[in-house]
């Protein structure tokens, strides 16, 4: 094997820098990611504990919604019971003005400002009916039910425009709640109905049946199998001013959950867009990285966050690493108990965003200065191998020169320059030198001889 291919082979062991420099960023993720962790849960149990204070907050949430309810969100402004629904703006923009099917001919829009509920239901209908006025039935034609804890009430219009609730009284005598009013729209292929439910009316619980022609249920909203309205779900005011107090670091949630987990209060951190590594750098810092992720993390849809997804022992304080594409999530989850009971779960979520773009940047720098670094190595031993081979390849050639086959067995005038060099190859060169002038010596006077 040739000196400079030998040279090469041994350069390989600088491969050792990076193998040590990976070992090293993997210990010290290991050791950033539990430190945040832990003190993540110690936080969320220092507001669990705060929570604990405040019993006469969580009646709301006994017992827990179920799911299926109406889940209303937060309204910026108070929309205008015009049939329209085009001004409905939502705090968090997030929400948006997604509209819920329920059926092929039913969706609806919900929300919420200050004490009152509001519903936009959007029905596809070919042939709207209205009511018959003066007929004796509470409602006929095309029309709405809405059911209560305690009540029922009947939606009908006579014509487009604005409607009020009637129900019956516990004479069965037919009765008006002008607080309950509604406008009702047609549109190209139906009609709109935009309503607003106080909810002193509801007692927390509202159900919505959808009547076509007075004959057949299209759809049913917030209704259980028993055809009982449920419990709708939206963010509870006291338990929401709690968590919006809460100092939140870059990019760290809050959630409070019933125990049916539906979201009665949740502190969402807007953060900015970390800057992504190279996909082919995430795949690798995906593979050296030494935390076990759970799964992929799942966040709240339609009011409800499964509490753990993965977990099959009872909830206790914990803490979890799931995967979020390609971001890495801390969850901590912590339930809040009043007198034994568990009422609540607090969860909470933080993005080692910042963690994984110093090490990243800690990777990216390993790698190329542990390759700038093997390569160079290489380049100057398979230098230094060819100027060492060229050095022997010329003691070589001019000990060959002055060797000569005859029966002398030298070349006459030839003489052997020896190198000044002071390395071995240098002393080497000096003694061959010394070895040819003795030798020819020798040989002259076996000629004069």
């Amino acid at each position: 094997m040739k000196l400079g291919r030998q040279l090469f082979l041994v350069s390989l062991l600088t491969l050792t820098l990076p193998l040590a420099g990976v070992q090293y960023v993997r210990q010290m993720d290991a050791q950033l990611l539990d430190s945040q962790a832990q003190a993540l849960l110690d936080r969320t149990k220092a507001l669990a504990y705060q929570l604990q204070g405040m019993p006469q907050w969580f009646a709301e949430l006994l017992p827990p919604p179920e799911p299926g309810g109406i889940h209303f969100v937060q309204l910026a402004s108070r929309p205008q019971l015009d049939g329209n629904c085009g001004d409905w703006l939502w705090i968090d923009p997030r929400e948006g003005a997604v509209w819920k099917q329920v059926s092929s001919a039913v969706s609806y829009l919900s929300g919420v400002v200050g004490p009152d509920l509001f519903l936009c239901l959007r029905v596809q209908d070919q042939d709207v009916q209205y009511h018959p006025s003066g007929a004796a039935q509470p409602a006929l034609g095309d029309h709405l039910v809405l059911y209560t804890e305690r009540q029922k009430y009947w939606l009908r219009a006579e014509a487009a425009g604005p409607i009020f609730a009637i129900y019956a009284d516990p004479r069965g005598q037919r009765s008006s709640e002008y607080s309950l009013n509604a406008f009702w729209q047609e549109s190209g292929s139906g009609y709109l109905v935009e309503l607003r439910v106080p909810r002193h009316v509801t007692s927390n619980r509202l159900g919505v049946e959808v009547v076509d022609n007075g004959r057949s249920t299209l759809a049913t909203i917030g209704m259980n199998s028993d055809a009982r309205p449920m419990k709708y779900l939206q963010l509870q005011e006291q338990l929401q001013r709690i968590l919006d107090q809460q100092v939140q670091r870059r990019g760290e949630s809050l959630y409070l959950l019933s125990n049916s987990g539906s979201v009665a209060a949740r502190r969402i951190a807007l953060a900015e867009d970390p800057v992504a590594p190279e996909s082919w750098l995430s795949r690798l810092y995906e593979i050296l990285s030494s935390e076990d992720f759970v799964g992929e993390i799942s966040y709240p849809v339609e009011g409800f966050l499964p509490i753990v997804a993965t977990e099959s022992e009872p909830l206790s304080d914990i803490v979890r690493w799931y995967r979020d594409g390609d971001n890495r999530i801390a969850r901590a989850l912590v339930p809040v108990d009043i007198g034994g009971v568990r009422v609540a779960t607090l969860v909470a979520d933080e993005p080692a965003q910042t963690l994984s773009e110093i090490n990243s940047a800690a990777l990216t720098r390993l790698l190329w200065y542990s390759g700038l670094a093997f390569a160079l190595t290489s380049i100057g031993l398979i230098s230094y191998a060819l100027w060492l081979a060229s050095r022997i390849r010329r003691l070589g050639q001019a000990t060959a020169m002055v060797l000569q086959d005859g029966l002398t067995g030298f070349v006459e005038n030839r003489a052997f320059k020896a190198s000044r060099r002071k390395d071995e190859l240098g002393e080497l060169s000096r003694q061959y030198a010394g070895m040819m002038q003795r030798i020819e010596g020798y040989t002259q006077y076996l000629q004069s001889l």
